[in-house]
């Protein structure tokens, strides 16, 4: 389907669904899609409400062949998929929570719709976009894709398309997408994974991207980097200059970075720092800065704890900020 034809509607998913560590099935991703667009007017940066969600689909909507017996086969695999992440407390303590996408499903006989019980302790995954911000992108044309692989590439080259591009740990990687065992060869995890989702993508969606593979301190490729490009109002392919952030697009993202040393639902604490570096006019300088410390996590070679102790060091004896 060309870019052209697909009527946009934008989604927003927080980065730890989209960073998530998961294997699913082309259908099992379009139902996540439908699921996460049903969820819509819920995604906050702030409390989240912990509640069991019923979510009510068009069996249509999920397989556009009608394979109804299919799609009941592929849900039923889906409530064994578990999902873990890490859950903020008011009190600063944290708790690892480990929950199932779907805690129940149900179907009336000869219905054409499908219902989705989502459990309590899933909703902070789902909608709380505060620590790691959000991705945005868009439903049709997600939906449309044909590859699972396609899918979760076209949702980090929409995270990361306004820096260029990203490089994270081959293992990283194969690990997100739950291949650690799968197509060991780097010849075969190209044919099967890398290559067809970069070209569907370039043929149809609106961000694409090219890879390279990389030794670094090692005899086999263990580095992936992404050359992320999207199309522009003329069909062009372009790609984002970091350099050349606009004002906005660095305050907005020193206030995402300021989120990982400090959460947005403990305090308001990143933004005021963020509104007192631009007072001082230091932006463009910790936005450099900032750049860099994440460009060393994502390759591995810092890792969460390391990036808060040294946010809070640059802040404190370079800007006398607490």
């Amino acid at each position: 389907m060309p870019i052209e034809t697909v009527k946009k509607v934008t989604l927003i998913q927080p980065n730890q669904v989209t960073n998530a560590k998961y294997s699913f099935s082309k259908i099992q991703k379009n139902i996540l899609y439908h699921v996460i667009s049903e969820l819509q007017p819920r995604m906050t940066k702030g409390e989240v409400k912990m509640e069991e969600t019923k979510i009510t689909l068009k069996l249509r909507d999920i397989d556009t062949n009608r394979n109804y017996q299919r799609v009941i086969d592929e849900c039923k695999k889906m409530m064994r998929k578990q999902i873990s992440y890490v859950l903020n407390k008011d009190n600063g303590k944290s708790t690892i929570v480990l929950a199932t996408t779907v805690a129940a499903v149900t179907h009336d006989h000869g219905s054409e719709e499908i219902s989705f019980i989502l459990p309590s302790y899933a909703m902070p995954f789902f909608c709380y976009y505060g620590a790691l911000g959000f991705t945005s992108y868009q439903k049709v044309l997600a939906l449309s894709l044909k590859s699972t692989y396609s899918k979760r590439f076209y949702e980090l080259c929409n995270r990361w398309k306004d820096k260029g591009g990203f490089t994270i740990p081959l293992k990283e990687l194969r690990e997100m997408l739950e291949l650690e065992n799968k197509y060991p060869k780097i010849s075969h995890f190209r044919a099967r994974v890398m290559d067809p989702a970069q070209k569907e993508l370039q043929e149809v969606a609106d961000v694409w991207f090219e890879y390279e593979l990389s030794k670094f301190k090692s005899r086999s490729y263990n580095r992936i980097s992404f050359k992320i490009f999207q199309r522009n109002a003329k069909g062009e392919a372009v790609r984002k200059d970091p350099s050349k952030a606009t004002k906005k697009e660095k305050y907005s993202y020193v206030v995402r970075f300021l989120y990982l040393t400090f959460p947005a639902h403990h305090s308001n604490k990143a933004v005021e720092i963020t509104d007192a570096l631009m007072k001082m006019k230091y932006l463009d300088e910790v936005y450099s800065r900032f750049m860099r410390l994440e460009r060393d996590l994502n390759l591995g070679k810092k890792n969460r704890a390391d990036i808060e102790r040294v946010t809070r060091f640059i802040l404190k004896e370079d800007f006398e900020l607490e």
